[in-house]
């Protein structure tokens, strides 16, 4: 999940020593139920466990009028009638870009309009994953890629649909910005941490596995049902307010502040 958990820390040289170390903190800082258990699973004490999330605020995460997304799609250079499915995270396996473009392809023949844009990193990325995005690129027009972005929220303005197929992750902060800008997620089912933030098919959409088939079917369902795509988009917004909103997150460490103290 990161470089200080417990899996972690015991795969560093002289892990042994620095978990012991780790084991006598009095109180650990999680930003979701996945590392709370991979904390209680190694023998930290539920006690000492201390779950604040990451927040987001609206007034740096928003939606947009349909004339200010179209003026920065013609920014970004993406067709102002196309349905632009939007995946941010470096690229590579475990944000589940293999997946993603496989699902973009299934879904760009049978509705030529569909666009994808790519965000992320490629520092990491494995060469023959490299090679598969480049040749659909060779032949698609529709696939857009950016290494970095100057303004985060502009990407979520121009999107459609946020798509994180992830195998692995920390929190998924880019999860609940998508939400917060009235942009529907499409996500894999990992336990404790998107399952934590999306309700299935209310604030969002939960799909199990990694067959693009399915992701692909997910989209699809909500591009003919815009009703469907419209309430989960209004149950995010509150899903947003009620659970990851800054002052609530900033009670949540006054909280933690005064049991440390007292």
């Amino acid at each position: 999940m990161g470089q200080d958990d417990p899996v972690s820390i015991k795969k560093m040289k002289f892990g042994f020593i620095f978990f012991k170390l780790f084991c006598l903190v009095n109180k650990y800082l999680t930003e979701s139920p996945a590392q709370d258990i991979a904390l209680i699973e190694h023998g930290i004490q539920k006690e000492k466990i201390y779950l604040i999330p990451q927040f987001v605020s609206f007034d740096d995460f928003h939606g947009v009028s349909l004339d200010k997304k179209n003026e920065l799609r013609k920014k970004y250079n993406i067709d102002k009638n196309g349905i632009l499915i939007t995946s941010i995270g470096r690229i590579g396996y475990r944000k589940g870009t293999d997946v993603t473009i496989k699902t973009f392809v299934k879904l760009n023949d049978k509705y030529p309009n569909v666009h994808l844009l790519l965000v992320g990193l490629t520092d990491k990325t494995p060469k023959e994953l490299l090679n598969e995005i480049s040749l659909i690129k060779s032949k698609n027009n529709n696939i857009h890629t950016m290494s970095r972005v100057d303004n985060i929220r502009e990407i979520f303005n121009i999107s459609d649909y946020f798509l994180l197929p992830s195998r692995n992750e920390g929190f998924g902060l880019v999860v609940i910005e998508s939400m917060a800008c009235n942009v529907p997620v499409v996500v894999s089912d990992l336990k404790g941490i998107f399952d934590s933030i999306v309700k299935q098919k209310h604030s969002g959409v939960i799909v199990h596995g990694f067959d693009p088939n399915d992701y692909a079917k997910a989209i699809e369902s909500l591009l003919r049902d815009g009703a469907k795509k419209d309430r989960i988009i209004n149950n995010a917004i509150e899903n947003i307010q009620n659970n990851y909103s800054p002052d609530l997150i900033v009670k949540r460490f006054n909280q933690l502040f005064h049991e440390l103290i007292d």
